[in-house]
């Protein structure tokens, strides 16, 4: 397993992944909104929250569970990494299945039901397309090669802004624009897979492909309960209430998982880097998940500070004025977001200590409560209580993780270094306030240059850390 790229480089080789296609996005939503208005952009929310609902569960914890336990050979790598590509295929080919069958019996709250159908119908391939990444992004993983994944994102988010563009030119509809957004994933899936080292080969072992599935149950099994969890807010939306008000809720809410990345992608280039650490120094496996969770702090503090002063001028430029009732949604979600990175790591770490047999509780404990809270609010309080929920719950998760931890004593978090990244956070804050009437890109740079500056002048970031 390559680790000599070091954590943070492989995590900023995915955060400028993350910035193209965060920006191929942008523009995405910047068309489809003033192409199909708030009640319109409430049907889009509708399908792609039904589609994604199964492909996110497709993750089931099958790559951390496999490059656990075949990423440190190279023969092992090379001979299993085709089961977990037919696993995945046919867990796909599974989700589609049921998407399509459990289509019929669902009344979403539209008055357009027939295109909704019609477009998730569409976008159902959108799964097969993301099966076939998430396998490949375990490859990505072994090789220590995140820097691959730019030139998909890149093919798959330009295909997508061109059909977009074109469809909102010729008046595509809804469905339209959802096949623009299939064919985006399968191309970007097609360039990864070409970029990829041929160090593996196609050998079909069926008892391999069985004996991974229920190695990742565990935490497949947590992972899914937790998409529930994440995604049971605006499912429940779309059938509770108008697709005005799912609209409004969904541009906030896409605001917000984007800044979710992070965490994600920090955890996906941590992760064999602490379990090679796990097996070889276990004062090095510490030290890092300690600086993990430091790490984490740092990246989340200036996202809730930063995203709740200037929530409203960001609402506006993705959806106009139309869409000014988001901008207090995604301050809702967005105060709460540190608990959202800190979960990550724990979770990751819980698998690395072979606790994840916990997950699968923890994680249906946190379904139910949040399912329940948000089946009883949302009709008297409105869409707001989403966002308060979404917190809360999260807390919940964090509490469950830390207890199964308690007595691992693996993370000893320096209260000095917490001071003084918490100060660091704050003196930012206060200028993004000060300076809040200004260009919220350029504020954002300035402010940015300056928690940097912060945090390594109180030497909260050094050069041996960067290296790590």
């Amino acid at each position: 397993m390559s680790a000599n790229r070091g954590v943070l480089s492989n995590t900023a080789y995915q955060l400028i992944h993350k910035l193209i296609t965060a920006a191929g996005a942008f523009f995405v939503t910047v068309l489809v909104t003033r192409y199909l208005g708030v009640s319109g952009y409430g049907d889009y929310t509708i399908v792609f929250t039904y589609i994604t609902l199964f492909y996110v569960m497709l993750d089931f914890g099958i790559n951390g569970v496999f490059l656990r336990d075949y990423g440190s050979s190279q023969a092992r790598f090379a001979k299993y990494f085709s089961s977990l590509i037919v696993l995945r295929i046919l867990i796909s080919l599974v989700f589609i299945a049921i998407s399509l069958l459990l289509l019929p019996l669902l009344s979403f709250g539209s008055s357009n039901l027939a295109q909704v159908r019609l477009a998730i119908i569409f976008g159902s391939a959108m799964i097969l397309a993301q099966g076939l990444h998430y396998s490949l992004q375990a490859g990505v993983a072994y090789e220590g090669r995140f820097d691959k994944q730019i030139w998909s994102g890149l093919a798959g988010s330009l295909l997508n802004l061109l059909l977009v563009w074109y469809g909102v030119s010729h008046n595509w509809g809804l469905v339209g624009l959802v096949a623009s957004s299939t064919a985006g994933s399968f191309l970007a899936g097609l360039v990864l897979f070409y970029l990829l080292e041929r160090n593996w080969y196609w050998e079909l072992t069926w008892p391999q492909v069985t004996s991974l599935f229920k190695m990742s149950a565990a935490v497949g099994v947590s992972l899914v309960f937790n998409v529930l969890l994440t995604h049971a807010d605006k499912f429940l939306l779309s059938f509770l209430v108008s697709s005005e008000q799912v609209g409004l809720f969904g541009l906030a809410s896409r605001v917000f998982e984007t800044t979710l990345v992070l965490p994600t992608f920090f955890i996906i280039a941590l992760y064999p880097v602490i379990i090679l650490a796990k097996k070889t120094h276990i004062e090095r496996y510490k030290s890092r998940l300690t600086w993990g969770v430091e790490l984490s702090l740092i990246m989340a503090l200036p996202v809730c500070v930063f995203g709740y002063i200037y929530a409203n001028p960001i609402i506006s430029l993705l959806g106009g004025a139309d869409f000014s009732r988001s901008a207090v949604i995604l301050q809702a979600l967005l105060i709460p977001a540190v608990i959202f990175y800190l979960t990550a790591l724990l979770r990751a770490v819980v698998v690395a200590e072979g606790k994840d047999r916990w997950l699968p509780h923890i994680y249906i404990i946190g379904f139910i409560f949040d399912f329940v809270l948000n089946l009883f609010l949302i009709r008297p309080y409105g869409v707001i209580v989403c966002a308060v929920i979404n917190g809360v719950s999260e807390g919940l998760i964090l509490v469950l993780l830390s207890f199964v931890l308690r007595k691992t004593k693996l993370i000893k978090v320096n209260v000095h270094r917490l001071a003084g990244i918490l100060f660091s956070a704050l003196i930012a804050g206060l200028f993004w306030w000060w300076a809040r009437e200004w260009s919220w890109l350029l504020s954002l740079a300035i402010g940015g240059a300056l928690y940097t500056g912060l945090l390594f002048y109180l030497k909260l970031i050094t050069r041996d850390t960067l290296e790590f």
